[in-house]
């Protein structure tokens, strides 16, 4: 037997391991002895070590237990470009966690993380580099998500649109619809006082003074209603309601004096009585969105409302994302007292 084949194959793999479990066992220490910094040192030297996808998973979780989540969060999203699935779910938890922590000390909060703050706190994010104020980060990044990510808003024209936005709520289609088009010619309708404040303050962190803002509810006579407020993009018509307020309104034929490109309604119930009112007028529009709602317990006038715009010469289209109730057979859920949400959008040849 030569010398040579007395000495055992350590590869290069086996080599890796023991440096990485070396490795380990030192940043777990300093981890555990609450230096956090050391253990982000022995992580880099490490990685320059060939630690890979190890290093990578130790890094963040020092970010973790540092609470430094900002950090976690461009940590995971810059892994998740080499491994997806597993730095995905890793994102997401450092995005809420630092969104969390940003509004809970009063700072900015990334618009990507309102998805998991808590609901009905207000604060401010950032769109288009701009301030964007808020009544509750939920609803607005599931605004955010349609209106920008989807483009649920979004056709062709020149010049200088006429778009009515009804329950316009933070100004998300708004600011989306300036974007597009700058000359537009806006008016706003917002009933909650608090929402509607929020509005103005985004409409003029994006220098637009020329659009028309109506804090009041559409409904069917412009002598004022009780409205109840929810404090997100949920408040609605309740006559009578313990829990409501006086509020102004405004009919939607008042606002239909001239041809509108793009009618938007997001009046959470109160859509087709609305409707029915300008039904004279609805030859005028162009395009029309409605969010239909119906709330558990009442009857649901979806049918009718349908009816109503076909009548008008609208060819129908219909979309539910995000379902109450996905499988409603087994249960009908209700989210916000309502038990049915229905994207409807009517367009002309």
């Amino acid at each position: 037997m030569s010398a040579s084949d007395s000495i055992p194959d350590l590869s290069e793999s086996w080599w890796r391991s023991l440096k990485n479990s070396r490795a380990r066992q030192r940043v777990a220490a300093a981890l555990q002895g609450g230096a956090v910094d050391r253990a982000l040192g022995l992580i880099k030297r490490w990685e320059k070590q060939g630690g890979g996808a190890e290093a990578e998973r130790w890094r963040y979780q020092a970010l973790v237990e540092a609470g430094r989540w900002e950090e976690a969060w461009k940590w995971a999203k810059r892994c998740r470009k080499t491994d997806g699935p597993s730095w995905r779910t890793r994102e997401s938890a450092a995005l809420k966690k630092m969104a969390a922590a940003a509004l809970a000390a009063g700072r900015v909060v990334p618009l990507e993380g309102l998805e998991g703050v808590e609901r009905h706190v207000p604060g401010v994010t950032e769109l288009d580099g701009r301030a964007l104020h808020f009544s509750d980060g939920p609803s607005v990044h599931a605004a955010w998500r349609e209106i920008y990510g989807q483009r649920i808003y979004d056709f062709a024209a020149d010049g200088a649109p006429r778009i009515i936005d009804g329950g316009a709520n933070v100004g998300l289609a708004t600011l989306r619809m300036k974007r597009l088009f700058p000359q537009a010619r806006l008016t706003c309708v917002e009933a909650d006082p608090t929402v509607a404040d929020c509005l103005r303050k985004n409409l003029e962190a994006a220098g637009h003074a020329d659009v028309e803002v109506l804090q009041a509810a559409l409904w069917e006579h412009a002598e004022g209603i009780s409205f109840a407020r929810e404090g997100s993009d949920a408040g609605h018509v309740e006559e009578g309601g313990a829990d409501s307020e006086r509020v102004p309104s405004v009919t939607l034929s008042s606002l239909l004096k001239e041809p509108v490109d793009l009618l938007k309604l997001d009046i959470e119930g109160a859509e087709r009585v609305v409707l029915r009112e300008a039904a004279p007028h609805l030859h005028r529009v162009q395009r029309l969105f409605v969010e239909y709602h119906s709330y558990a317990g009442q009857t649901q006038d979806l049918p009718e409302l349908l009816v109503l715009l076909r009548d008008a010469g609208f060819r129908i289209s219909l979309l539910m994302p995000d379902a109450i109730s996905p499988r409603p057979f087994e249960e009908v859920r209700t989210s916000v007292g309502m038990d049915l949400r229905v994207n409807v959008f009517g367009t002309r040849k």
